[in-house]
């Protein structure tokens, strides 16, 4: 059945109940994640979903592997059903979640989703924080690699970045922390190359 889940293309989203606590229009939504939100610690992760993995601050939910543990090799029946609902993003059940950790805290909020979900994902989104910043195309050399949604918050971003089909798809959620991180790391990353040439 691995092979059923392999053949779908997916689209990794940062971070969220969409549609389970829509706003009013002009309010803020927390950039969160089934009630996990960005600052939140391994010890909420387990609370709320006492599966996940954590390591180093950092915690992850296998939506996939949890459902063999716990139905075994069969998609089609209802425990499989009852477990992938149980973590759905709107209409639409992931395959990953990630909650990545800056010193013990969550900057960065992750879920997968198979790719032919992508529109669905980011109606979803919309619902909750509006009409998004920007989209526009990711392209590499001279070739699109796909489209790139993203929504400016006070506590971040979100970005829903589609990579086409045959690939994985990413929404994230960022805090600023993290954002700053992460940009500090490729500067270093770019100098040490150039320093070796």
């Amino acid at each position: 059945m691995r092979s059923l889940n392999l053949r779908m293309a997916r689209i990794a989203l940062a971070a969220f109940p969409l549609l389970a606590g829509e706003v009013a229009l002009g309010q803020t939504a927390p950039l969160e994640m089934k009630g996990v939100q960005l600052g939140g610690t391994a010890v909420d992760v387990k609370a709320l979903f006492p599966d996940a993995w954590c390591r180093h601050g950092s915690c992850g939910i296998d939506v996939y592997e949890l459902q063999v543990k716990k139905c075994g090799q069969q998609p089609a029946s209802a425990c499989w059903s009852s477990v992938g609902n149980a973590f759905q993003f709107g209409p639409v059940t992931p395959s990953t979640y990630r909650f990545n950790a800056v010193d013990g805290r969550f900057g960065e909020l992750r879920v997968v989703f198979y790719a032919s979900y992508f529109e669905d994902v980011v109606a979803a989104l919309k619902i909750k924080y509006g009409e998004p910043t920007s989209v526009r195309m990711e392209v590499m050399g001279s070739a699109p690699r796909g489209r790139v949604v993203e929504w400016s918050h006070p506590a971040g971003m979100i970005a829903a970045l589609q990579h086409g089909l045959g690939t994985d798809s990413v929404v994230l959620m960022q805090n600023h922390e993290w954002i700053t991180q992460q940009q500090a790391q490729r500067r270093r990353a770019t100098k040490d190359a150039a320093s070796k040439l």
